[in-house]
């Protein structure tokens, strides 16, 4: 089973860490360092506990493609849960690679699924690394058509 980057797991904790700064922002204007204090300790173990549920969420989501050409997603911490993908329901995928990505050696793969049934689709957005995006868009690659080609972004879409 390949692991998911670790920003994977931080990207989705970091989203609660400007709520965090509030109160000791709040405490510094008030200009007492004794609820500053008692923010900085909340904030503490605030960050331990984040910090805690993104290992766990790195230590339990994974992938792997398995000899019939299924790629299993493995999520949750909790609630564990696989999602087997189809790359014949894939759409689109795109692959983004910004700085701060290339510099962790990660990059984004957002996967655009057709729904099932009349159901409407879904987008998977993971974090993975880069050394691994080539094995996963040789295995989509057939199934986005002949007309995907490769531009900046390595944006594929199905004809």
């Amino acid at each position: 089973m390949n692991r998911l980057h670790p920003l994977d797991a931080a990207l989705r904790f970091a989203r609660t860490l400007p709520a965090a700064l509030v109160p000791p922002l709040l405490a510094l204007l008030q200009g007492n360092p004794a609820p500053l204090t008692h923010t900085l300790r909340q904030n503490a173990a605030l960050l331990a506990v984040l910090l805690a549920a993104a290992v766990a969420r790195y230590a339990a989501a994974g992938w792997q493609i398995t000899p019939e050409g299924l790629v299993v997603l493995r999520f949750g911490v909790l609630l564990p849960r696989r999602l087997v993908l189809d790359p014949a329901r894939l759409v689109a995928a795109t692959v983004r690679t910004t700085l701060p990505y290339r510099l962790a050696g990660a990059a984004r793969l957002t996967l655009a699924l057709r729904g099932v049934a009349g159901a409407p689709g879904q987008q998977i957005r993971l974090v993975v690394y880069r050394r691994h995006i080539a094995a996963l868009l040789q295995l989509f690659a057939p199934h986005l058509g002949a007309d995907a080609v490769p531009r900046l972004s390595l944006y594929f879409r199905a004809g």
